[in-house]
């Protein structure tokens, strides 16, 4: 099953000591099955083994073709059927774009959001406008490049999960985070 195969692979990694960063970008309907991903295969394995980690990386299904063979070290596939709202709890950090996956963790405090937005202008010329400005209505930092993806990712979580993303839980009624946790701290038992 897709999503037990994505929470169990999440699970051995946090088990392993390595930090989960899941990247799941929104659809571009503008892009092609040859067009390059945001970023160098290489450098993000290079980054992955310099700083722990291990990106899962859950792509639209009609991206699916775009999946380099083979995948770098510290990298893994994420079934286009996996449901994501089970594996968000194991995830150290959240990278998105555009997604409504910054929403989907408004409820989990512990788990920060960057939102990589290397195609901004394009995105917004050729897909679809965005509800809110960018700028101003994201959930956690706002990067445009690879470079400055990775120097955002390698900040104390603490740093990730700032004003920004406490406006923007109260602007959307999520509780206090004392209130909330339950389902990261139940994962963590039974992944232990």
């Amino acid at each position: 099953e897709p999503t037990h195969r994505a929470w169990t692979a999440m699970a051995a990694a946090r088990r392993a000591g390595r930090r989960v960063i899941l990247y799941a970008p929104t659809f571009r309907d503008y892009e092609g099955p040859n067009d390059p991903w945001p970023w160098d295969w290489a450098t993000l394995a290079a980054e992955a083994e310099a700083s722990g980690a291990t990106w899962f990386i859950k792509a639209h299904p009609s991206d699916q073709r775009r999946r380099p063979t083979p995948l770098p070290a510290h990298v893994q596939w994420v079934p286009p059927a996996a449901d994501l709202y089970v594996c968000y709890p194991l995830c150290d950090v959240v990278v998105t774009d555009y997604s409504s996956v910054g929403f989907d963790v408004l409820g989990l405090p512990q788990v920060p959001v960057v939102h990589f937005a290397y195609d901004l202008a394009a995105y917004q010329a050729r897909a679809r406008a965005l509800y809110e400005p960018l700028t101003s209505g994201a959930c956690g930092p706002v990067v445009e490049s690879q470079d400055a993806l990775f120097s955002a990712l390698r900040a104390a979580p603490a740093t990730l999960v700032g004003d920004r993303a406490h406006a923007f839980r109260r602007q959307y009624g999520v509780p206090p985070a004392h209130r909330v946790g339950a389902t990261g701290r139940v994962v963590d038992r039974i992944a232990a």
